[in-house]
């Protein structure tokens, strides 16, 4: 029988492993690019493969097919799956005022359209999301006077898989301005 779609698992931001359901009477397979069939990625004696050199949380999709002495086999369905996501970088605090804190990171590398969450703590240690997006800048308003907040950020691939947290920044917020209410 022909070999069974490709099932693939990020393994780094730039590595793939992929596996398959053998194919009956296969000696080798060919392991091609989905988008574009005639070109060969791979050709491995077994029915798994990593494949690697992508960017930063980005898609690859393939088709597998048996090779034996009468020739190749019919092409497998195809399989994607996205490179892992890269720890966002350089996470700073750009501006501070009483009741707003801006802040930005890198993107280290992530392929544009790359999500990012940043999450934020009074206590640092309870954190909660404060922004998800595609910019690695953000304006957070509505902040307590005179208060730290302690920051740190994720990407996620496009598989929803979470990248590990960056380093966290702190920094408190100006005390409340003369004359603001609840002073």
């Amino acid at each position: 029988g022909p070999a069974g779609a490709p099932a693939g698992t990020a393994v780094s931001t730039s590595d793939v492993s992929w596996s398959w359901a053998a194919s009956s009477n296969a000696t080798s397979y060919e392991v091609r690019l989905a988008t574009d069939t005639a070109r060969l990625l791979a050709s491995p004696a077994t029915n798994s493969v990593v494949l690697t050199g992508y960017v930063p949380n980005t898609v690859s999709s393939i088709v597998v097919r048996g090779v034996n002495a009468v020739g190749p086999g019919p092409l497998s369905g195809a399989g994607s799956r996205y490179s892992l996501a890269a720890v966002p970088a350089s996470l700073s605090v750009t501006s501070v005022s009483s009741l707003t804190i801006a802040l930005s990171w890198t993107a280290a590398g992530n392929a544009a359209g790359t999500v990012f969450e940043l999450q934020a703590a009074t206590d640092a240690a309870t954190f909660l999301a404060a922004s998800t997006g595609t910019a690695t800048t953000v304006l957070l308003p509505g902040l307590q006077p005179g208060t730290t907040h302690t920051f740190r950020v994720r990407a996620f691939n496009g598989d929803g898989a979470a990248s590990s947290f960056s380093a966290v920044v702190s920094t408190p917020t100006l005390p409340p301005a003369p004359g603001m209410p609840g002073t």
